[in-house]
């Protein structure tokens, strides 16, 4: 936690397997919530706040990876004050400098969150991007691949898009011609 604080980040370990990234303590907390409604646990309450960069991003990253229970991290940035894209480049960036190791789904709203977004799908890195907050926790509840670094991302995306396995009771699955959030409705 200090480590955080000395490069303006707000963190707070939990005890989940979800790694969570995020702008805003406000849409930190609503990630948490929603993470837990579809059965996962946060391993981590982090808000890099606006005046993120590639430093504190990297150590965001790296105090999450430091968690041995993290099996997967989200990224929930909405683009105000900090621009998507530059995100999208310091996440390659400090996925360069550490290594990622675990799944990693990215959704960007906000400024510059489409210039963001195809970065991210144009890099090299195993990254799942999505659009909606919905589409974000089902990418990050189903079962999660051991060897992620060996599958490529759009084979991950099309895998985990088209998979309907340990969604709780009640949760419709995306199809191919609906999507997740035209059925279920988040109001962020």
């Amino acid at each position: 936690e200090l480590e955080a604080s000395a490069v303006g980040l707000n963190y707070i370990s939990l005890d989940g397997n979800i790694g969570c990234l995020v702008n805003g303590a406000g849409l930190a907390m609503a990630t948490m919530d929603l993470v837990k409604y579809y059965g996962g646990e946060p391993a981590n309450f982090l808000d890099i706040g606006g005046g993120a960069n590639k430093e504190s991003i990297t150590t965001a990253f790296g105090i999450i990876l430091e968690d041995e229970n993290v099996e997967g991290i989200l990224v929930n940035i909405f683009g105000g004050i900090i621009r998507c894209d530059m995100v999208a480049r310091s996440i390659i960036e400090a996925s360069d400098e550490i290594g990622l190791n675990v799944p990693l789904v990215v959704r960007f709203s906000g400024t510059n969150h489409s210039e963001g977004k195809q970065i991210l799908d144009d890099c090299d890195l195993d990254v799942v991007t999505v659009s909606t907050l919905s589409d974000l926790l089902i990418f990050l509840t189903l079962p999660l691949p051991r060897s992620f670094g060996t599958q490529t991302s759009s084979s991950f995306r099309s895998e985990r898009a088209n998979s309907s396995r340990f969604l709780p009771s009640g949760v419709p699955m995306r199809s191919s011609s609906t999507s997740l959030a035209s059925s279920f409705t988040i109001g962020l």
